[in-house]
């Protein structure tokens, strides 16, 4: 199932480079799938490359949870109010962050969303 959810966001994502366009109703999980499918330049005629990178998604653990964790800390929100905005403790965050493989973790600087982000995520629980 999360297979699935992922190949779909991974697809759907790579048919327009040019915005957000996952609406998965999490903007964190959505500027991580945008920013994600920029950095391997995925395209959606090439169904085996989502396929594998959905695949590596489901396999390496990579939760709506983690990927909200990953886009505070990509736009250096601290790990402490990381936590705070996520409604959880900051050791929470320090060990989900510790356990995801690091392919998960380097995504590229996109300029024209720091703004958006930082408004838009401020009670994401």
């Amino acid at each position: 199932m999360h297979f699935d959810k992922e190949l779909a966001r991974l697809t759907k994502q790579s048919g327009n480079l040019d915005k957000v366009k996952v609406q998965s109703g999490d903007p964190l999980v959505d500027l991580y799938i945008y920013h994600y499918v920029h950095k391997y330049g995925l395209t959606p005629g090439d169904e085996a490359e989502l396929r594998n990178h959905a695949r590596r998604m489901a396999d390496g653990k990579l939760s709506d949870r983690k990927k909200q964790m990953v886009m505070l800390l990509h736009y250096r929100i601290s790990q402490a109010d990381a936590a705070r905005r996520l409604g959880i403790e900051r050791q929470a965050v320090f060990k989900a962050l510790t356990a995801l493989p690091s392919e998960f973790h380097q995504l590229p600087n996109l300029s024209g969303f720091s703004v958006y982000f930082l408004t838009s995520t401020e009670n994401t629980h």
